[in-house]
């Protein structure tokens, strides 16, 4: 059944549809990567469960391959309950999120690289912790969980993509 699948890493209809623009009971939200910079100074950790990111944090406009481009986060949870408590490696995802932003119009007047750059596109992370409702964040409702279990589902459609981009992050901070 594999085969009936394979569009779901082709086409932005499918991310559009998981990611649902953000809405309270789609199945993953995305988080805006300029909130995330402007969060990374922040004495309290900004990478919070979905349950407690603030809106102003997640995207709700259209996903499209000109639109956006998805930087999908894999990595391993310094501990159990919180992925990152220390912010250590919200540090290092946004060293390369600034790369990302500095470099976004590299070869703006190269016809052969332009197509390859960000452009104009905004840059969106998927965090599981803050984008997919968490069970040990307590006050989980039935839509919540519902919505996690969705997105669990389908989880592997955003890593593997051909329209996103994967960091892995191999770098572990155990608390």
């Amino acid at each position: 059944d594999a085969a009936n699948h394979v569009d779901d890493f082709n086409n932005f209809e499918e991310l559009a549809w998981l990611c649902g623009r953000g809405g309270v009971h789609s199945p993953i939200c995305l988080i805006k990567g300029l909130w995330l910079l402007g969060q990374k100074e922040s004495v309290e950790s900004p990478i919070r469960s979905r349950q407690a990111i603030p809106q102003e944090a997640l995207y709700v406009g259209r996903i499209t391959e000109a639109l956006v481009l998805i930087i999908v986060i894999s990595y391993c949870w310094a501990g159990p309950g919180q992925p990152d408590p220390n912010n250590k490696l919200l540090s290092d995802v946004c060293e390369f999120l600034q790369y990302l932003e500095t470099s976004r119009h590299y070869g703006d007047d190269d016809p052969n690289i332009k197509n390859l750059n960000i452009g104009d596109r905004e840059i969106l992370v998927f965090w599981d912790y803050s984008c997919m409702y968490q069970r040990s964040d307590g006050g989980v409702t039935l839509m919540q969980l519902d919505s996690f279990e969705r997105g669990l589902g389908h989880i592997n459609e955003l890593y593997g993509h051909v329209g996103t981009m994967c960091l892995l992050c191999t770098e572990n901070y155990p608390v």
